[in-house]
């Protein structure tokens, strides 16, 4: 099942909110990013409806972009119930990239920790 990337993106905002730590549109972005792509290469199936798109300063879901652009409040959408083996899973992934700031992700953090993910996902 591919969930809304909208409410996906609202989820990832309070898995952040339970964990302390610091939130905005880049980050949600990344965050977003690292969990598709992880659930990806895990599971073999895209978490999502929409795909990322390649944007200046790093990839980007529109939908999710315009939205919080627009009105600025993830936490006005319902809430999702995720099994709990992926929501386990995508705590795991925000435990390790969700302490970085957005400013990280724009300059480079993404690559640095690729062999990371690797090793996250015991694919070496």
């Amino acid at each position: 099942m591919q969930y809304n990337s909208i409410d996906m993106a609202a989820h990832i905002a309070r898995i952040c909110i339970i964990k302390n730590y610091n939130y905005n549109n880049t980050k949600i972005q990344k965050l977003l990013y690292c969990c598709y792509g992880c659930f990806l290469a895990k599971y073999e199936k895209r978490l999502i409806d929409e795909y990322p798109r390649a944007w200046q300063y790093g990839p980007v879901f529109p939908r999710v972009f315009n939205y919080i652009h627009k009105k600025n409040d993830l936490m006005e959408r319902e809430p999702i119930t995720l099994s709990d083996e992926y929501q386990n899973f995508l705590n795991d992934i925000i435990d390790v990239f969700g302490k970085y700031d957005a400013v990280l992700f724009l300059n480079g953090l993404i690559k640095k920790v690729l062999h990371g993910i690797k090793l996250f996902l015991n694919m070496d």
